[in-house]
């Protein structure tokens, strides 16, 4: 899309470990335990190469896209153009090809604007805070900040935006 590197080869590798470790002599327990050490050495291998190349691709479209988020149709409205996000900012990505409005739960913190904090069940604190997104998209944290609430009630039990910190 951005002219990135290209990991597909990689991938393809990646792809036929996990077939391997589909084998109907593992999913069921019927292999000797050895088999279970090594699927899991490998599953975890598999889980950091995706984990690496996930964390590759957003940077890369983060540092080179010049259809930054600021450019969404607020700032657009507003005659702004497209900035980069800071190294400081917390980056949100809609991965869907539709727009959204959802809620992400982010550390304990206030100020943040029609916040909600909330206690998970292990006793940790957390703020939830509604953004909208555009699809395929992503934006600072401020920019996708919902001035007013939904009416909806309740709280996605999953968080489905991705979120990383450049």
């Amino acid at each position: 899309m951005l002219g990135g590197p290209n990991h597909q080869a990689e991938l393809d590798e990646q792809w036929r470990t996990i077939l391997l470790n589909q084998f109907h002599d593992i999913l069921p327990g019927s292999s000797v335990p050895l088999v279970y050490v090594e699927s899991a050495q490998q599953f975890a291998a598999v889980q950091q190469t995706g984990e690496q190349f996930l964390q590759q691709a957003l940077s890369y479209v983060l540092e080179n896209d010049d259809n930054s988020a600021s450019s969404s149709s607020q700032a657009a409205t507003q005659g702004q153009l497209p900035t980069k996000p800071a190294s400081s900012s917390l980056v949100l990505i809609n991965t869907l090809p539709w727009d959204r409005t959802d809620m992400v739960a982010l550390p304990p913190s206030t100020g943040l604007p029609n916040s909600q904090q909330v206690t998970e069940l292990d006793g940790s604190q957390k703020t939830l805070v509604e953004v909208m997104l555009p699809g395929y998209g992503y934006a600072t944290l401020d920019s996708a900040l919902v001035e007013e609430p939904s009416t909806e009630q309740g709280i996605p039990t999953e968080i489905l935006l991705s979120l990383i910190h450049i």
